[in-house]
């Protein structure tokens, strides 16, 4: 009897891993060197203290999601096979307590719903891509913590005639009123676990409220107060993760200046955008076309009515449809609501859309989804005893339903598998995405600098030029074109173009100091040391800056302040070997009396 019950938990997992299988097999891509490959906080305890303790010590404050990093680094190191395994089990759990939850909230065909969001090609990007253990992790916390609560939610006492004089009965409810609490305790505790993992899950006390609603009809009071201390948690990470996205991922500036009235025309297109990928998963892209949002442009309007007014007929049809599908659009919505627009976001600059997004939103229309499937299934049964006479209806609808979500899971599976493939390596995923969307300059950008380590310079420079045309107002892509330039021996066009950027980014360390580079190689000595010490004071940690200057004031006749440079870099790093044969160089100069002021 236990094998049956654990069967389909146990079919969830084998589709999911199944389906991505060839995510087992990638490596790591765009932003997997902050979060993993070159995050220093996953190295030592210290680390882990920074992780907890300082917010500006990581991309974004989620010290959950870095400590399971941390973990993973200390048990595996950089190998990214135990990175993608993770994150695929993660999304296997999530699906497996989807299941769980709309079983116990008796919504039929919930295991339909569950392995829809376990192959479903929307998820792909979460679950393939390193750096989205944010949403695996955060997604099976949510689902925790509203299975827990509801639990909780369920199992309130309802007061009968005979309490006021059965003492037992009042003992037997007094304790298990306690039991009920300490599942509210749980989910609570889970909540907290998964808006310290992403706050995007800040949205799970309404969610739950909706819940509660589809199922009694109503909202009470009681609910939304034990549902208070969820929302003030929330809403104060949320926004803490806001001012973090602004003033230290650097999500300010153009791209970012949207009206309030254009940000409402956004909302709208971008609901649109997710229902239709979700009911039609093609043209999935890691870099979605950033579309063109103009209030004076009218057909823009028709998408925030749209959405509006498909909530409002939802809302009042729902004595005649039930109120599922009112339910399930408020949760897709509320869920998305980080995600609209109001709140800026650093890949705002790229794309007001990504799949990883909606991640959990989907999770009520895959609900109703299933349900519907499940209710469809005696209509085919019906439609086949007509056809065929004597044949149970039941039996005849059920195996075409079960063949037709089978096909239908294995068409999602197939193309989740194929997405899968695109996270390979750095240089697939952005193959893939210009093959999408040529403009995607970040994607040009990217692997244009792949390319030209690779040596393949001739294709780099024509990828990075264009990214500089079309992403001009963006610092990395601009420096990065700088950098292909210097690296093809374009010295003029170079200091042209870094001697523009340090005028539009005077904090830039990384430019002031390959324009040092640059002015070196041309023989303008001064200039150049004067930007490697422009650099160094902007950033005294970096260490190459601080390499090459040594060098060059080693070659200039300049042993004693080469030497005092090389020492902090055997400071930083005592295994150094290159500081260390410079430092030795610089000594002996000096003991020669070869030394003078700069």
């Amino acid at each position: 009897m236990r094998w049956r019950q654990a069967l389909p938990a146990l079919l969830l997992l084998g589709v999911t891993v199944a389906a991505y299988w060839p995510a087992l097999g990638g490596s790591y891509v765009w932003d997997d060197d902050k979060y993993v490959t070159d995050n220093w906080t996953l190295r030592s305890t210290d680390g882990l203290k920074s992780i907890w303790f300082d917010p500006s010590a990581s991309p974004q404050y989620y010290p959950l999601t870095l400590t399971a990093f941390w973990i993973e680094y200390h048990l595996w190191g950089l190998h990214p096979f135990g990175y993608h395994l993770v994150n695929v089990l993660l999304h296997a759990t999530s699906a497996i307590i989807l299941w769980l939850l709309l079983r116990r909230l008796s919504i039929p065909g919930a295991w339909i719903a569950a392995a829809l969001f376990a192959v479903h090609p929307v998820c792909t990007e979460s679950v393939a891509w390193v750096t989205e253990l944010k949403n695996v992790l955060s997604g099976a916390f949510y689902l925790s913590a509203g299975y827990a609560y509801l639990r909780f939610w369920q199992s309130e006492p309802r007061p009968t005639q005979h309490d006021s004089v059965d003492r037992r009965s009042h003992q037997a409810a007094a304790a298990n009123d306690g039991a009920r609490w300490k599942w509210y305790a749980l989910a609570s505790f889970l909540f907290l676990c998964a808006l310290l993992s992403k706050t995007v899950t800040a949205s799970a006390p309404a969610a739950l409220l909706v819940v509660c609603w589809w199922i009694t009809g109503r909202v009470r009071w009681r609910d939304v107060g034990l549902l208070m201390p969820w929302f003030l948690a929330g809403a104060t990470l949320g926004l803490a993760t806001a001012w973090l996205e602004q003033h230290h991922v650097g999500a300010a500036g153009i791209p970012w200046e949207l009206s309030f009235p254009a940000r409402c025309l956004l909302a709208g297109r971008i609901v649109w955008f997710y229902l239709a990928k979700l009911v039609w998963p093609a043209n999935l892209c890691f870099v979605y076309p950033r579309w063109q949002i103009d209030t004076g442009v009218w057909w823009q309007y028709l998408y925030p009515v749209a959405a509006v007014g498909c909530g409002g007929a939802l809302f009042f049809a729902r004595k005649r449809i039930g109120r599922g599908p009112f339910a399930a659009y408020a949760v897709f919505v509320g869920t998305l609501f980080p995600a609209l627009g109001f709140f800026d976001v650093y890949p705002m600059q790229f794309s007001f859309v990504a799949d990883h997004f909606q991640y959990l939103a989907g999770l009520g229309v895959m609900a109703l989804v299933g349900a519907g499937v499940s209710k469809v299934w005696p209509i085919l049964g019906s439609a086949a005893t007509s056809a065929r006479v004597g044949t149970p209806a039941t039996r005849r609808g059920g195996t075409l339903g079960v063949l037709l979500v089978a096909a239908l899971l294995a068409a999602l599976a197939v193309k989740t598998w194929r997405q899968s493939q695109h996270y390979h390596s750095a240089e697939a995923l952005w193959r893939a995405t210009l093959a999408q969307n040529p403009n995607a300059w970040l994607a040009q950008a990217d692997l244009g600098l792949l390319l030209l380590d690779k040596g393949s310079t001739k294709e780099a420079l024509t990828l990075l030029r264009e990214a500089r045309k079309i992403g001009a107002i963006n610092a990395q892509v601009r420096l990065g074109y700088a950098f292909a330039l210097v690296r093809t021996g374009q010295l003029d066009e170079a200091h042209a173009e870094l001697s523009d950027f340090v005028k539009a980014f005077p904090d830039s360390a990384h430019a002031h100091a390959l324009l040092g580079a640059v002015e070196a190689r041309r023989s303008n000595i001064e200039s150049a040391m004067k930007q490697y010490r422009e650099a160094l004071r902007l950033a005294p940690d970096l260490n190459q800056a601080r390499s090459e200057y040594a060098y060059l004031l080693l070659g200039e006749g300049f042993p004693k302040e080469a030497a005092a440079q090389y020492k902090k870099l055997l400071a930083a790093d005592p295994r150094d070997e290159s500081a260390r044969a410079g430092y030795a160089r610089a000594l002996q100069a000096q003991n020669q009396g070869r030394s003078a002021s700069p």
